[in-house]
């Protein structure tokens, strides 16, 4: 067989798959991701599928016996041949949702993710304060990739302002699609450059998902995280905390006064990061949540 071919189930190629009803499509597709190794696999086959047809996964339990068409069928092998090769299906449909948003991703970003909420849900906590007190609450999203955190903190709080910096052009691209897409870009101004890109403005927040796996984690990775989301929105030196410790450094002197830093840690860093927290005497309440696998996620760090 050759190199990338998918093999079906009859162990041709995937180009015997039958592919044309919606019923089969989904039952051979299905099949076919599982024997990748792929768990989720009738629930990506019919998310690939609905993308293909441009149509709900619900339309698909009213007409199972719809027919493709060849262009449907050949675009949905296309889309399967990658999948099986471990790209992620957010990518493979240019959205991923979060926060009950639908944003708009691609090979230049970081996918977002359900860990990444709770920074969202705390920075909302800590900034709703903030409006609460009769200000207009600021913050600054470090590496916001997509602008995933960003545009939700902006959504949930009208009276917001965000500033947000990347290294990464095409990333801040997508970012501003994101913002336009849900009526925020008015408030949020996107600079390219490292962490605070010379921005000098106090900010009643720093919010930020950096990265923090550490290059000796690497083959810990799954394939489709490892080999297909970049690298640099990954790891961050040996231990992971290269960014994180010029986070912990350089906020203080971004904040306003009663400021925080919320940001995400990774499984197995809240320790290390705590102890340069208390040897940073600029805070005053440090906090480490934890997800809902209990693991310990968010960082809320205030300024003293």
């Amino acid at each position: 067989m050759a190199e990338g071919q998918i093999p079906s189930l009859s162990g041709g190629s995937q180009e015997t798959l039958p592919l044309s009803t919606v019923s089969d499509a989904i039952a051979e597709a299905a099949r076919l991701l599982s024997q990748h190794g792929i768990s989720q696999s009738r629930f990506e086959a019919e998310v690939l599928l609905a993308k293909v047809m441009v149509t709900s996964r619900t339309s698909f339990y009213t007409w199972p016996e719809q027919s493709l068409t060849a262009e449907q069928q050949s675009l949905y092998r296309e889309l399967l041949r990658r999948r099986a090769e471990g790209e992620p299906v957010a990518y493979l449909c240019g959205e991923k949702e979060f926060f009950s948003l639908r944003l708009l991703v691609n090979r230049s970003v970081l996918i977002p993710r359900p860990e990444t909420e709770h920074v969202v849900e705390t920075a909302l906590g800590h900034l709703g304060r903030v409006a609460e007190a009769g200000r207009e609450p600021i913050f600054f999203d470090v590496g916001t990739g997509c602008g995933a955190i960003a545009v939700a903190l902006l959504v949930n709080l009208p009276g917001c302002r965000a500033i947000a910096s990347d290294v990464s052009g095409a990333a801040l691209d997508l970012a501003r699609q994101n913002a336009q897409r849900h009526g925020v870009a008015d408030r949020l101004r996107l600079i390219e450059g490292d962490l605070f890109g010379g921005f000098k403005e106090k900010v009643d927040a720093v919010v930020s998902n950096p990265p923090y796996v550490g290059e000796d984690e690497r083959d810990l990775l799954p394939r489709e995280v490892r080999d297909f989301e970049p690298p640099e929105a990954l790891f961050a030196g040996q231990d992971g905390l290269t960014v994180i410790r010029r986070l912990i450094e350089q906020s203080p002197v971004r904040l306003a006064a009663g400021g925080a830093l919320i940001f995400e840690i990774g499984y197995g860093k809240d320790r290390a990061v705590r102890q340069l927290l208390e040897a940073d005497r600029r805070w005053s309440e440090i906090e480490i949540r934890a997800d809902l696998a209990g693991i310990p996620r968010v960082v809320f760090a205030q300024l003293a």
